[in-house]
């Protein structure tokens, strides 16, 4: 199994021992980073053999070497117990008319809070239904009573603040990522958020998973992928509330970052690669995911009674953050293949500029679009949800 998820140490070593534990046969789990990934999917799609049998990465990972899987449509009515949503099928036909892949992962951004940041938040405020403008109330207050900075954002080199801004904070003012890139919406929400950096923890440029400051009180809010801020909630349960992130004038927006799995159509191993795959999709090796790792399964299961009690707050918090009545999912970048990672990079050079140096933000902006639509043209990757459908054509970064 070629994955382009839990490639971090202490989760690949997990994966195998614990995760995988109970299946029957023999797996040999190879996590990789996303270009290998596809440098050796495309090797092995091409040459019709190789080693891979099962696939596992976001959608975006997968759905460049789409046609280099097997169609699993049969596989439906086999998992109906992992009673997966009906969006989430449709994704994993990967723009397609066959399911090339199964949804197994899923996971977003949250905020965790330690209770004590809990004594600055004005009363009328209500810390399950914040908008942005009352949060940096909140962070204004809690700096000034403290005389600290208390917030923190995972803004190191191997931090995911960008997924903050492309999953949270841009459709929160655009109800678009790529197509209002530079709008007058889009400079909105860059303004808020240099307003909100105020109150940010200086360090916050050295963060790469949130749960670290917060377990050492360094910071008190944080917001972050649920597996990164999993350690700190898990092990002091009774120190935070996890809880949704801001919204702004168009909504709460949530990433919603789903993982799934395939088969190489060049695998020999098609019953075994079945039955992982099946084994994957089961309630109880979702539980030994979640607990283990901290990603949720695919579809609404029955978490186990022995779930720790952080598990728990943060399983409770992704539920209150997707049925707030105004939240709406935004879906992680997709068909970006070997160039995600350019396409991340324009988003937190455009932090750095606005943010961090303080340039113009229009101009910032301005400078930018082309860049990203580089990347989107050289991809070929079409829009995704909540841009408007562009078919097969490149999205165009408005």
């Amino acid at each position: 199994m070629l994955s382009t998820q839990f490639t971090p140490l202490e989760e690949a070593e997990n994966m195998r021992k614990i995760i995988l534990k109970d299946y029957g046969g023999k797996v040999e789990f190879v996590p990789t980073e996303a270009a290998g990934f596809a440098s050796r999917v495309q090797a092995e799609g091409k040459s019709g053999s190789g080693k891979v049998d099962v696939v596992g990465g976001l959608i975006g990972d997968l759905a460049p070497q789409a046609k280099y899987l097997k169609d699993l449509s049969s596989f439906k009515k086999d998992l109906a117990s992992a009673n997966i949503p009906e969006a989430y099928w449709e994704l994993g036909k990967l723009g397609t008319d066959k399911q090339l892949c199964i949804p197994w992962i899923n996971a977003t951004l949250v905020m965790a809070v330690n209770k004590q940041a809990l004594q600055y938040l004005p009363a009328q405020f209500d810390v399950n239904n914040l908008t942005l403008d009352q949060f940096i109330t909140w962070m204004s207050e809690m700096q000034a009573k403290t005389d600290q900075r208390k917030l923190g954002f995972a803004a190191g080199n191997s931090g995911l603040i960008h997924r903050y801004f492309q999953g949270n904070l841009l459709p929160s003012y655009t109800k678009a990522v790529n197509t209002q890139f530079a709008s007058d919406a889009a400079v909105a929400a860059w303004e808020k958020f240099r307003e909100l950096w105020k109150f940010v923890n200086p360090q916050s440029t050295t963060y790469n998973f949130m749960q670290d400051p917060l377990q050492s009180g360094e910071v008190w809010v944080a917001i972050d992928h649920v597996a990164r801020i999993k350690d700190a909630v898990v092990n002091k349960p009774d120190d935070f509330v996890v809880v949704p992130i801001p919204s702004g004038p168009k909504g709460r927006s949530y990433m919603a970052i789903l993982g799934c799995v395939g088969v190489m159509s060049s695998s020999s191993n098609a019953d075994a690669s079945a039955e992982l795959i099946k084994y994957l999709l089961k309630p109880a090796t979702g539980a030994a995911t979640l607990k283990s790792n901290g990603f949720y399964p695919p579809g609404a299961v029955e978490l186990p009674d022995d779930l720790s009690p952080g598990l728990k707050l943060i399983s409770a918090g992704v539920d209150r953050q997707r049925s707030s009545k105004d939240s709406f999912g935004t879906l992680i970048p997709a068909g970006l293949g070997a160039k995600g990672g350019d396409y991340n990079t324009v988003w937190r050079d455009t932090f750095t500029a606005i943010v961090l140096q303080n340039r113009d933000i229009k101009e910032t902006l301005a400078d930018q679009k082309p860049k990203l639509q580089k990347v989107l043209t050289e991809a070929a990757a079409p829009c995704w949800f909540p841009d408007p459908p562009s078919g097969d054509t490149p999205c165009q970064v408005g």
